[in-house]
């Protein structure tokens, strides 16, 4: 059967343009999730600051309670600052440390490091240091760590800016020690005392 030159090119057109049609519905289906996922990302990075203000500090730490699945009984301690607080927790034995900012806006737990589980290599006292961040951008160094030996009853640091007695709390038969310093403090010298001032570590 013949087949007419105008007939032959008005088929190659239809392909193409069928072609380009295919290709420009892949090439929107490939943005509309680059876009998704973009978006998607965008909105986990910025969640962990999207945290409401609340009005009074006990409210924050109640939030930040229920947040880490804790007890208030397993709060070790909370360090007070001027524009806020570090709190110390107990979970499931290891240590948690978070920011409760203070602003005028209100109060807001917030967490940025990692539980610390601190495995015993048979040492009578681990110790980590740590820089603490705020949501407001402002730095903390602590020294904190763990006391495996039941006859350590006090942590001393020995540093450039002098001597610091760490503070020491137990929960869930677990021994944490932890200070907070506003500024580099140079070398740290971290020692165990027993009761009646026999060192130990």
């Amino acid at each position: 059967m013949f087949t007419a030159p105008g007939d032959q090119l008005m088929k190659k057109m239809k392909i193409k343009s069928k072609q380009y049609a295919q290709g420009l519905n892949s090439l929107g289906t490939f943005i509309l999730v680059v876009l998704f996922v973009l978006f998607f990302i965008s909105g986990c990075n910025g969640s962990s600051k999207e945290i409401d203000w609340l009005p009074t500090k006990s409210d924050a730490i109640d939030v930040g309670i229920k947040k880490e699945s804790i007890s208030r009984g397993q709060i070790l301690n909370i360090w007070e600052m001027i524009d806020g607080s570090i709190v110390f927790f107990e979970k499931s034995h290891s240590l948690g440390i978070a920011a409760l900012n203070h602003s005028p806006h209100g109060w807001r737990w917030y967490r940025t490091k990692p539980y610390l589980d601190y495995k015993s290599d048979n040492s009578k006292l681990m110790a980590t240091v740590h820089d603490i961040e705020t949501l407001e951008g402002s730095k903390v160094r602590v020294w904190c760590g763990k006391v495996f030996s039941p006859k350590i009853k006090q942590v001393i640091l020995e540093t450039d800016q002098g001597t610091f007695n760490a503070k020491i709390a137990t929960s869930n038969n677990s021994t944490f020690w932890f200070h907070v310093f506003k500024t580099s403090p140079g070398h740290v010298d971290v020692k165990g005392f027993s009761g009646d001032g026999r060192r130990l570590y």
